[in-house]
C-alpha cells in the first residue's frame, strides 16, 4: 500500500492539470467572453490554443488544455480528477504526465490525419487515456483478483462499455481521440511494466553466479 504522503503527492499533480486547464479558460473567458461559457466556435477556440492541421507545433500540447464551453470543462475536470488521481497513485508521477500528454498527443494527431479541416480541442483524448490505464490495472496490479475485487473488476468493465457507448451515440464527440487515447492510455502500462520486468530480470541473471 502506497504512503500518505505519496498519495498526496500524486493528488497534487493531478491537481496542477487541472489548475492549468483553468488557465487556459480564464484565457477563453478573457478573449471569447460569453462564448467561451455557453459554446465557442471553432474559429474563436483557434485564437486560444486550439489545433487544426495548419497550426503551429506548440498547439500540439496546448490543444490538450482547451475547453470551449462551461459544461465541456467541467465535465473533464471531474473525469480528470476521479480517473487521474487512480492512475497517478497506481503507476506514479512519470508514467501518469506520459499517459496524459501521450494519449492526448495520439488523439489529436490520429484526429487531423483523418480528418484535415476539424478543429481539436479538449482533454478528452487524455482523459480516456486515463481510463484506458485504469482498465490496464485488471493485468499490471497482481494483487487484483476477480474474486477478492469484484466491485472494482465490475467497475473497471462498467466505466469502460459506458464510456465508449457515450463516445459512440453522443454529438459533436471526437470519437477518433477517444479511441485514440483509450488505446494508448491501456498499452502504455503493459509496456511498462513488461519493460521493468524484463530489466529486474536480466539484472538478476548478470548477477546470479555459479558456486
Amino acid at each position: 500500500m502506497k504512503s500518505r504522503v505519496q498519495n498526496q503527492n500524486t493528488k497534487y499533480l493531478t491537481y496542477g492539470f487541472v489548475a492549468v486547464i483553468l488557465f487556459f479558460y480564464l484565457y477563453n473567458l478573457l478573449i471569447n467572453g460569453l462564448d467561451a461559457i455557453t459554446g465557442a466556435t471553432p474559429h474563436q477556440m483557434l485564437e486560444v490554443g486550439a489545433l487544426t492541421e495548419s497550426s503551429n507545433k506548440w498547439k500540439l500540447l496546448s490543444s490538450l488544455f482547451v475547453h470551449g464551453s462551461i459544461g465541456h470543462l467541467l465535465m473533464n475536470i471531474v473525469l480528470l480528477i476521479i480517473l487521474g488521481n487512480i492512475v497517478s497513485n497506481e503507476y506514479g508521477k512519470i508514467l501518469f504526465v506520459i499517459i496524459f500528454i501521450f494519449s492526448g498527443l495520439l488523439g489529436n494527431v490520429f484526429t487531423i490525419l483523418i480528418n484535415h479541416s476539424v478543429v481539436v480541442f479538449g482533454a478528452s483524448g487524455s482523459i480516456y487515456g486515463f481510463l484506458g490505464a485504469f482498465s490496464a490495472l485488471l493485468i499490471t496490479n497482481r494483487n487484483i483478483t476477480i474474486e477478492q475485487d469484484i466491485k472494482l473488476v465490475f467497475g473497471v468493465l462498467m466505466t469502460v462499455c459506458i464510456s465508449v457507448i457515450y463516445t459512440l451515440i453522443a454529438d459533436n464527440v471526437n470519437v477518433i481521440s477517444h479511441i485514440a487515447g483509450l488505446f494508448a492510455g491501456f498499452v502504455i502500462p503493459l509496456i511498462s511494466t513488461s519493460a521493468i520486468y524484463v530489466y529486474r530480470l536480466s539484472a538478476s541473471n548478470k548477477n546470479y553466479k555459479k558456486g
